[in-house]
C-alpha cells in the first residue's frame, strides 16, 4: 500500500528524470493564465502536477514577436486558441522544475520538433522515414469549428476542412469530433526538410468506405425520396465591373500635304 505522498513523491522524481533525460511527457491543458507580469501561459495537468507553459513556447505561432498595440492584439488571439483547445492532450519538454514549490516550466515546441524529427525526416535501414504520404496514422484533434477540425499527427499541426472529414456530408464538424478525441488521417502530403518548416496535409475520407456512393446507387431516376436540410450556401453575385470614364478624343487633324 502506498499514501497519498508517496505516489506524490513518485510521480515527482519521474519528472525530475524527465529534466534531465529531455522526455517527452503528456498532459491536459486545463487552464489559460496570465502572470502578474502580463505574460500568457498554458496550465497543464500532469499527473496531478501544474505544468506552466509560456505561450511562446506552444507553438501556435512563428515569426517575429510584434510590440506594443500589435503584441496585445497577438496575445488577445493566441488566448482566444488556447481557449478553443481546452481539454486536448500535450506533449512537451520539462524545461525547468523547483523542488520547494514543486512548480514546472516546460515546452510544447521542444517536443513537437522533436517527434517531427523522429517520425518524418530520421530514415530507417530501409531509407524510408517511419510516416510517409499515404500512411494512415493516428492523429490528436487539438480544435474543433463549424467547418473545420484542426489535428495533430506525431508533431504537426493541419487543418481538415468539412468536405475532407466524409464522404457524406457535414454540416457542422462540432457534432461529430470534439477536442481530445483521436482519429485516423491518411497523410496526403508532406512539405519541408527541417523540424521549423514541415507541413502536412491530411484527410479523413479516404480512411473510411464509400457508403454514401452505395447509398446513390439504389436511387432510380424519376424517384422522389425524403430528405433533412443540414446545411445552405449561397454565392452572393459579383458586383458589375466598374466603367472608367474617358474623354472624348477630338480627331487630329493632320499636318501632311496632299
Amino acid at each position: 500500500m502506498q499514501t497519498a505522498e508517496e505516489r506524490e513523491a513518485i510521480i515527482w522524481h519521474e519528472i525530475q528524470n524527465a529534466h534531465w533525460t529531455r522526455r517527452i511527457l503528456t498532459g491536459m491543458l486545463d487552464g489559460v493564465e496570465r502572470t502578474e507580469s502580463g505574460l500568457t501561459v498554458a496550465a497543464v495537468s500532469c499527473k496531478g502536477f501544474r505544468v506552466a507553459i509560456p505561450v511562446k513556447e506552444m507553438l501556435l505561432f512563428t515569426g517575429r514577436v510584434p510590440f506594443g498595440a500589435e503584441f496585445q492584439e497577438l496575445m488577445g488571439r493566441m488566448r482566444g486558441i488556447l481557449t478553443a483547445r481546452l481539454g486536448s492532450e500535450i506533449d512537451f519538454i520539462v524545461k525547468g522544475h523547483e523542488n520547494k514549490s514543486r512548480s514546472v516550466v516546460a515546452s510544447r515546441r521542444d517536443a513537437m520538433y522533436r517527434k517531427r524529427q523522429t517520425f518524418y525526416l530520421d530514415k530507417d535501414e530501409r531509407g524510408e522515414p517511419m510516416i510517409y504520404e499515404g500512411r494512415v496514422v493516428q492523429a490528436r484533434v487539438v480544435a474543433v469549428a463549424e467547418k473545420v477540425v484542426r489535428a495533430e499527427a506525431f508533431g504537426v499541426e493541419c487543418a481538415i476542412l468539412a468536405q475532407g472529414l466524409s464522404r457524406a456530408w457535414v454540416g457542422d464538424a462540432a457534432e461529430h469530433y470534439h477536442v481530445g478525441d483521436r482519429i485516423l488521417v491518411r497523410v496526403q502530403k508532406i512539405t519541408g526538410t527541417t523540424v521549423e518548416d514541415l507541413t502536412i496535409t491530411a484527410d479523413v475520407r479516404s480512411t473510411s468506405a464509400d457508403t454514401a456512393s452505395d447509398g446513390l446507387k439504389k436511387c432510380v431516376r424519376q424517384g422522389r425520396y425524403a430528405g433533412r436540410v443540414t446545411d445552405v450556401r449561397w454565392r452572393p453575385t459579383p458586383p458589375p465591373p466598374a466603367v472608367r470614364w474617358r474623354p472624348a478624343m477630338s480627331p487630329q487633324r493632320s499636318t501632311r500635304g496632299p
